[in-house]
């Protein structure tokens, strides 16, 4: 892979981490602290799913990674991505609570971008980010609904 066809692809995979669901759950703070706390809830709740499930089951990634602390544990396990779940729960949560086509449209393709990202980046295989994305859903659509 090119070097600018790796940056392209590790600025892609971003939208899974805090810094790009941060912002987001700042801006809905300031217009609806309720909608903000069910954003929070699912990005925690996605990122713990993922790491207990990660220090039970020891899956590797496709280009291993050394497992010397509990961290380091974590963050080498393949099954199921975290990247995938947390942008997954987020997407879903705001789509379950302001529910349209468009948002719908944006989380499947902003899920789809991270899930696409982290395979090219050989960090998981398919069934890594169905699984992420399958908890995301599911947490992203509890935590709305609470």
């Amino acid at each position: 892979m090119r070097a600018s066809t790796s940056r392209i692809i590790s600025a892609v995979s971003l939208l899974g981490t805090p810094a790009f669901y941060l912002p987001i759950i700042a801006i809905a703070f300031i217009s609806s602290r309720p909608l903000a706390y069910r954003l929070i809830a699912a990005a925690i709740l996605a990122e713990a799913a993922c790491a207990s499930i990660k220090l039970v089951y020891r899956k590797e990634r496709p280009t291993p990674q050394s497992r010397r602390n509990i961290i380091e544990h974590i963050d080498a396990g393949s099954f199921p991505s975290t990247h995938t779940a947390r942008i997954s729960a987020v997407t879903s949560a705001l789509t379950a609570i302001h529910p349209s086509l468009e948002a719908v449209a944006i989380s499947i393709v902003l899920a789809s971008l991270v899930a696409w990202s982290r395979i090219r980046l050989k960090k998981h295989f398919i069934p890594d980010v169905m699984a992420g994305a399958a908890i995301g859903i599911i947490i992203g659509i509890i935590a709305a609904k609470v």
